[in-house]
């Protein structure tokens, strides 16, 4: 999932076909890639499920983008932006394709969740009302207000709120003339995982998406700023497994998503890739 993953993101922002393989030792390398790995997290089905709603949408797709979308279920709390944001131009936009894929996915999954235990949904609701993650402080802003100031589970959801007004701004700054998902995604990404209100480091898997946008523009900038990205890439996650080592706890990595997000504004802007991105 991770090499098929990485593939498509690569190549749907430009990369050279004889280059994957570098896009491979991005994500490989990529520390929340180290823990999904480690742990058998799901949050690659996630990952697929951006990677393919990209690629569907770029093909003229946008039924199969829907229904691939559907796969970022499994981890619902970290992409609540991106939902919205989907739900809004789509909407907006007239373009119902999109929803209806969403919608069947939905349905689909909610279906296979519910043939071998018809109460699944039952008792999700009395998780989250009787066992609520209250005592767990994750690697997000919303938790780290939480550990700072106190105060119940609501103040976590104080960067998602602030979140959603920036979206409802950056959808009606950009969706004029047309919206291409391909370009926007990346900071939506950010945004996100920067308000979501509980979220672990392996979580992050999904930022692989605007990380490899950056590799892919450093790698047309020609050998120095490919050797630039690596060297920056690779020291973070040395950084990151430094920390592991010395036993830190999870929630101070709550500078990780800011950091990739300098990253990423870095070899985007100065990597050398034209905003036509190749198709697939």
């Amino acid at each position: 999932m991770l090499l098929a993953s990485a593939g498509v993101v690569w190549r749907v922002y430009g990369g050279a076909a004889d280059r994957v393989p570098f896009a491979w030792l991005i994500a490989f390398s990529f520390y929340p890639s180290l823990l999904v790995t480690a742990l058998g997290q799901q949050t690659t089905f996630a990952l697929v499920g951006v990677a393919g709603f990209l690629w569907a949408q770029q093909g003229g797709r946008p039924f199969l983008s829907g229904v691939l979308l559907g796969l970022t279920l499994a981890k619902p709390q970290n992409l609540i932006l991106l939902w919205a944001a989907v739900g809004a131009v789509e909407l907006i936009s007239l373009r119902w394709r999109t929803l209806a894929g969403l919608t069947t996915a939905t349905a689909a999954l909610s279906a296979l969740a519910l043939a071998p235990n018809p109460a699944v949904f039952e008792h999700y609701v009395y998780a989250l009302t009787h066992y609520p993650p209250a005592d767990l402080v994750t690697s997000t802003p919303g938790a780290l207000l939480r550990l700072s100031f106190g105060g119940g589970l609501w103040i976590t959801l104080v960067p998602l709120l602030c979140a959603l007004l920036w979206l409802g701004w950056y959808v009606a700054r950009h969706l004029r003339p047309t919206w291409d998902w391909t370009e926007r995604l990346p900071a939506i990404l950010f945004a996100s995982y920067l308000a979501s209100p509980h979220g672990w480091v392996y979580d992050f898997l999904v930022l692989l998406v605007p990380l490899l946008q950056a590799g892919a523009a450093a790698d047309a900038g020609g050998p120095g700023r490919q050797r630039a990205f690596l060297s920056m890439h690779l020291g973070l996650t040395a950084l990151c497994l430094a920390l592991k080592s010395a036993n830190v706890q999870e929630y101070t990595f709550v500078w990780f998503v800011p950091t990739l997000l300098l990253v990423w504004l870095w070899f985007k802007r100065r990597g050398g890739a034209t905003s036509a991105y190749r198709a697939i």
